[in-house]
């Protein structure tokens, strides 16, 4: 987050005056307030934002749908729509506009930032994409399509699963809430820091493992997933594995680090080792250790703490390989799979 300009459209005043002060102290600078969708439109021209946030129930002949619709079609600026409303008939003009995010109040910061940053990191990678399919050559277009179209939708499935997770929680406990939305909205940030490193440079090829997993583990902590007192060390052979592979292996990985991270270490931090080896076998190792307080020798993989272990494990069996732990002083993940074929 580095003041994304945001436009603010709500008919009424108090809200508009909470938004910007809570988008403010967040880090985002507000270029406009507006309390119709005539004028969102008419500001969305004018300062050309990064993204609105624009209640639904507008005063005037355009309302926030309407305005959304313009908004994004004309301008291709994304829009998050806020809404206290969730009958069938609203529903189902929110789902004919396509709006890039959805926020149900009442909302907390916490779940506006999660919305806010993956609206736009969606937004960020549809222009990479964009780029990529312009750029590529004749040969290649029909399949840098398809890429692009399913990194599309696996896109908008991250954003549906932040607004599914909102509209479970409201009736949640106001701790309890907080802890969800923190923990979901970490992983899907995550997720699409691996996506933004993936689909960057060209998806159809094979990707070099140091080099791109040295990107991704700069997007992580640049989110802050990662605290400064944390070294995160990656180390062995640079291998080349397809875009498939390195997905399910980069989600293990994150998984294993960031979980290292935040729990392995007091606040003087410690070190994490990523040592990745395969350049002479039909089997790649990775080895995920750290110098930290160590881990239970049997953790509980279906406990609320361990559930991202339990991902991590079937994500291994995507791979066709094997994980086993190695607890003691800090504690050392060892992950092996089949070589993948070349294509």
């Amino acid at each position: 987050m580095s003041g994304e300009r945001i436009l603010v459209a709500d008919d009424e005043a108090i809200i508009l005056t909470q938004l910007e002060e809570a988008l403010e102290d967040m880090g985002y600078r507000v270029v406009g307030k507006v309390n119709s969708g005539a004028d969102a439109i008419r500001a969305a021209r004018k300062h050309r934002p990064d993204i609105v946030l624009m209640d639904i129930v507008m005063p005037g002949e355009i309302d926030g749908i309407s305005a959304c619709e313009t908004i994004q079609g004309d301008m291709s600026i994304p829009v998050v729509l806020l809404t206290a409303h969730s009958s069938d008939d609203i529903l189902s003009r929110v789902k004919s506009a396509h709006p890039s995010g959805y926020l149900m109040k009442p909302h907390r910061p916490n779940q506006i930032r999660a919305c806010i940053e993956t609206t736009l990191g969606r937004s960020n990678h549809e222009r990479h994409s964009s780029a990529l399919l312009s750029g590529a050559r004749h040969h290649n277009e029909n399949r840098k399509r398809q890429i692009n179209e399913t990194h599309k939708l696996v896109s908008e499935d991250l954003s549906m699963v932040l607004a599914l997770m909102q509209l479970q929680t409201r009736h949640s406990s106001l701790t309890t809430l907080d802890v969800a939305m923190d923990s979901v909205s970490k992983r899907v940030l995550s997720i699409m820091s691996l996506q933004e490193s993936l689909y960057a440079g060209h998806p159809d090829k094979p990707l070099h493992v140091l080099t791109f997993f040295r990107d991704t583990m700069e997007a992580v902590r640049a989110s802050h997933f990662i605290p400064n007192s944390v070294q995160v060390a990656l180390r062995g052979d640079d291998l080349a594995l397809p875009t498939q592979c390195l997905q399910n292996l980069g989600l293990i990985v994150i998984e294993l680090v960031v979980n290292a991270a935040r729990h392995a270490f007091d606040d003087r931090g410690g070190k994490v080792l990523v040592n990745i080896n395969g350049n002479c076998s039909s089997i790649v190792r990775v080895v995920v250790s750290d110098d930290g307080r160590g881990f239970p020798e049997q953790p509980r993989y279906r406990d609320y703490e361990t559930i991202g272990l339990d991902v991590v494990h079937r994500l291994v069996q995507r791979l066709g390989g094997t994980i086993t732990q190695h607890p003691g002083r800090g504690t050392a993940y060892t992950i092996t799979f089949p070589m993948p074929e070349a294509d």
